[in-house]
């Protein structure tokens, strides 16, 4: 009988220290607790570590991650301090492992000494059932197979430069004291892919590249403005920040010019080869009436797929893995079984000047992938050259594709939940 009230009451605590509460038919749970911890000591050991990992392994689709601290309810109060940085430790190893994790940690009292002065995990993961996905017909047919779109649509990009001789266009640079002469010259491969696949579909012009660093902020200001007169200003730098693409046509002749922040000495090399980015830029702006393309996702989508393909090859890890930076809050969206929410998030980037748009590049990116999966490159450019004369969304994208955006939007949910959840 003993042996029974024990277990009894070790199912009582967990039950109970498996807070935040949800209702049980929201969530599923899994709990463990952590190898004990010797006297005083806060931080994870080795063998920890490899526990939380487990954890988080096995729920790839959790959405709550607790981690609770226990001290025994008659041990001094100060035990809290101990057993609550236990438990922010363990947390905070779980968000470094998967960032899109929601984690909680806490402390609470038992009355069962074998968990006292150890951390409990609760794990819990929606039991909302996911919709029932349909199976795509026609170009979005490639898209019922997240892993085969991912590839296909960069593949796509590839080919489009099959056949494509590279060539050796004039670029003026013009590099301040203080950028890195070095890293300037390293752009210079990818702004020749980039002019090889997208030049031809621009007016002949001058291409100028201002690099600058910190100290030579109103030297480059100086610089574009000497290329831009009458009516067509440069909105002034007021510090060394990435790029800025223009391009701009004075009585009949175009120029493009690309801002370049590049202080000497912290320029990552490995990054030189997404230059294909600015040219995109330029081919967009170039047909663009206003010089800004709608959408949104459309404008920074392109250039990043086609940067990041065409600059490093689909094998580098840029092309491999998404890189969710600071955005758990897109993550975790896509990674949910909201339908409604994730294609709002899509709806939100048709704007021209979206607030708060900084997943624009990474969610933009997955987008276009799932573009040129279904529909290959040359889509993709009619659809961008499309707003030269019209910037009725909905009408360009129906003549370029052949489907309505909402049937792409809904076809992307299921692609996007899969790419959230492995990439």
């Amino acid at each position: 009988m003993k042996k029974i009230l024990s277990l009894i009451s070790s199912l009582l605590l967990v039950a109970a220290l498996a807070t935040p509460a949800e209702s049980a038919d929201e969530y599923s749970v899994s709990q463990r607790t952590l190898a004990a911890f010797s006297s005083t000591a806060t931080t994870l050991t080795a063998q920890q570590k490899a526990q939380v990992k487990a954890a988080v392994d096995a729920n790839p689709s959790a959405e709550k991650f607790i981690c609770t601290g226990i001290r025994f309810e008659s041990a001094p109060l100060s035990e809290n301090i101990v057993v609550r940085k236990r438990a922010k430790a363990a947390c905070e190893y779980a968000k470094q492992l998967n960032p899109a994790l929601s984690t909680w940690f806490q402390n609470k009292p038992t009355k069962a000494r074998s968990y006292a002065g150890k951390v409990l995990l609760t794990v819990k993961t929606s039991l909302t059932p996911e919709p029932e996905a349909s199976v795509l017909e026609g170009s979005l047919a490639v898209l019922n197979d997240p892993n085969k779109a991912w590839d296909a649509g960069q593949q796509a990009v590839v080919d489009a430069l099959e056949g494509v001789p590279i060539g050796q266009v004039d670029v003026t640079y013009l590099t301040a004291i203080d950028a890195d002469v070095v890293a300037v010259a390293g752009i210079d491969r990818s702004l020749q892919i980039g002019m090889s696949l997208f030049g031809p579909r621009m007016a002949p012009g001058e291409i100028v590249v201002v690099s600058y660093g910190h100290d030579s902020v109103q030297w480059s200001n100086d610089k574009m403005s000497s290329y831009m007169t009458g009516s067509a200003k440069w909105p002034e730098a007021t510090r060394c920040y990435g790029g800025r693409e223009l391009s701009v046509e004075i009585d009949g002749q175009w120029t493009y010019l690309l801002h370049n922040c590049m202080p000497k000495g912290e320029v990552d090399m490995n990054t030189l080869d997404g230059s294909v980015h600015a040219v995109t830029h330029f081919w967009q702006n170039y047909h663009a009436n206003t010089g800004q393309l709608v959408p949104a996702w459309l404008l920074e989508g392109t250039a990043t797929l086609y940067g990041d393909v065409l600059g490093y090859g689909m094998d580098d890890k840029i092309n491999t893995k998404i890189f969710w930076g600071g955005q758990p809050h897109l993550r975790n969206a896509l990674r949910g079984n909201d339908t409604a929410k994730v294609i709002q998030l899509m709806r939100t980037l048709e704007g021209r000047n979206v607030q708060g748009m900084a997943h624009v590049y990474t969610l933009g990116k997955m987008m276009l992938t799932g573009l040129s999966a279904a529909f290959g490159h040359d889509k993709i450019v009619h659809f961008n050259e499309a707003f030269s004369t019209s910037e009725d969304f909905e009408a360009n994208f129906v003549s370029s594709f052949g489907v309505s955006s909402q049937d792409f939007y809904e076809a992307m949910v299921p692609v996007l939940k899969s790419w959230a959840l492995t990439k």
